[in-house]
């Protein structure tokens, strides 16, 4: 979550639309990655990117020739591994510059409302918008919304992963902008989580259009249902999480559930508060329920069930 904030961040600078905190927070990457800033600036103002009409192929395309131009003018000497990845890794973080950059603009261009950004950094946060819609956000999430909606439209921008109670409102649709793909309902309930790689939906009650990015493939899922999203794909496929919502309701299904899968998901409840330093415990199964239950209670059930030593040190319960 934290290059993906900054990536935002860096797109809004290149666009001259920062406020003064997130202008703070540039000059300190800046700081302390001068010739990864240099490198996205040099890249950005040569490939002259035109957020009106934005298209990733294109975007790609422009950045890889550039690309290779760039490693091709420094001689063989000079060129060393770290520094190529450097150049390559700068590519890729331009098109994902490009493509936040272009959802700021979509998000700012048809509205005149005040676009307010939430960063959940540490700890899960609620939020009601104007329409009376709810969201719940989870650790490391940033929502971007506006203060009203305007009379067609109610859309929002999200990293990370968020649960949605939409009001409902069939002559004003709600549509979700993430990095590689559109969600859009009427009124509804379901669950979002999106990085820079894919998006994944649940749908708890109503119906969910989602869309790639550039929207010419979609499905529609309702309850029971889910969709995983890249960039061009877009999969739909039975739900078979029971555990997707625990984030934020702390109950929890296991089972015949391997340790890993578990530690995982009460780590995202929890707080990273569990490490697992022995292999031998992988294939240790489970299969219990837990309703916002003490940790030390599942770390003790965890103890005896997989017959393991659980040490707890500084705030971690580290599993031998």
């Amino acid at each position: 979550m934290k290059d993906e904030r900054i990536y935002i961040l860096l797109s809004k600078h290149f666009l001259g639309e920062t406020t003064q905190e997130e202008e703070n927070e540039i000059q300190l990457f800046k700081a302390e990655n001068a010739e990864e800033y240099l490198i996205l600036k040099k890249l950005w103002n040569k490939n002259n990117i035109q957020i009106k009409e934005y298209n990733i192929e294109a975007a790609w395309r422009r950045v890889n020739l550039d690309t290779l131009e760039t490693t091709k003018s420094l001689s063989i000497n000079r060129l060393t591994f770290r520094k190529a990845l450097r150049i390559f890794a700068a590519a890729a973080a331009i098109v994902l510059l490009s493509i936040f950059a272009y959802q700021f603009f979509q998000n700012h261009s048809n509205t005149s409302q005040n676009q307010l950004v939430l960063n959940t950094v540490q700890g899960k946060q609620m939020i009601n918008l104007a329409d009376g819609s709810k969201i719940w956000l989870n650790d490391g999430a940033t929502l971007t919304y506006p203060d009203s909606f305007d009379d067609s439209l109610r859309q929002v921008s999200l990293t990370g992963e968020a649960w949605f109670e939409i009001a409902k409102n069939p002559e004003k649709p709600f549509e979700i902008n993430a990095i590689n793909s559109f969600v859009r309902v009427l009124g509804t309930t379901f669950n979002v989580q999106t990085d820079s790689i894919s998006t994944q939906v649940v749908v708890e009650t109503g119906k969910v259009k989602v869309s790639s990015f550039d929207k010419s493939k979609n499905v529609i899922i309702t309850h029971g249902w889910s969709a995983k999203v890249n960039n061009i794909e877009v999969e739909k496929y039975a739900s078979n999480n029971a555990n997707y919502l625990s984030w934020k309701t702390g109950k929890f299904n296991f089972n015949n559930s391997n340790l890993i899968d578990i530690v995982r998901e009460l780590n995202d409840y929890y707080g990273d508060s569990i490490i697992i330093e022995s292999t031998d415990l992988s294939e240790c199964k489970l299969t219990a329920k837990f309703d916002n239950t003490p940790l030390k209670d599942i770390i003790s059930i965890i103890e005896l069930t997989c017959d393991c030593n659980i040490e707890h040190k500084q705030g971690k319960y580290i599993i031998k």
